[in-house]
């Protein structure tokens, strides 16, 4: 394996979230009436291939995608992306609750924590949601293509499935803000070297009446890590 390998997992995890958002916001945006154009990833649907009414502008995915975005959360095309790793203690959380970040880099250094959460947003893709600067990071054990798992000390391995288990220590506990909508949020990790990570994380609605449910494939994002 080589480090495009890393660059594909990332690649169908971000390119699964894409495609979800996308059916999310034609649900919650989308009425039956009048016919309308939505832009999806900057490619505009005809008029006639949609059956809508009108914008709900009562939407609160409606009123969320009004809000200004940024293209930041996307991961520098130079940067290494196997000297920062990271994972999170919960698939996923609602508004008020903790969730443990468990993060080691190669060397240890400061680095930064950006949640962005990920939708329309006038097609930026993200919008800035929380950044936790001068964190100091660990080397807990890290794993390569080319090494394979190195310098995991706290790190086991079960000899019959091969599975690893990390047992890193917290490095940052997340509070989910009272503000924060539901949706699929990546948590940006930057070291002062300018290595690149995420850590995906859904935030959950505490309490959710709605005619769609999205079902996120977390168990093939798991096969398509490092570890």
């Amino acid at each position: 394996m080589k480090k495009s390998s890393r660059r594909l997992a990332l690649t169908l995890i971000l390119g699964s979230v894409s495609l979800i958002t996308a059916l999310v916001v034609l649900v919650f945006m989308v009425l039956p009436g009048p016919p309308l154009s939505v832009p999806i990833n900057k490619i505009s649907i005809p008029q006639h291939e949609l059956t809508g009414t009108y914008l709900n502008t009562h939407s609160a995915i409606y009123r969320e995608n009004q809000q200004p975005g940024t293209g930041d959360w996307e991961l520098d095309k130079h940067a290494q992306l196997n000297y920062i790793q990271g994972y999170a203690g919960r698939v996923s959380a609602v508004p008020g609750e903790q969730v443990p970040l468990y993060i080691s880099m190669l060397t240890p250094q400061t680095y930064e924590l950006d949640v962005y959460r990920i939708g329309w947003y006038h097609g930026k893709g993200g919008r800035l949601f929380a950044s936790i600067k001068n964190l100091q990071g660990r080397a807990q054990g890290l794993w390569t293509p080319n090494d394979g798992l190195f310098n995991c000390p706290t790190c086991t391995r079960n000899p019959i499935t091969n599975e690893i288990e990390a047992h890193w220590a917290v490095s940052y506990t997340l509070t989910i803000g009272s503000d924060w909508p539901s949706g699929v949020y990546l948590i940006k990790m930057i070291t002062a070297h300018q290595d690149e990570g995420y850590i995906i994380l859904v935030v959950r609605a505490p309490h959710a009446n709605t005619d769609a449910l999205v079902n996120l494939p977390v168990n093939t994002y798991q096969a398509y890590n490092l570890w």
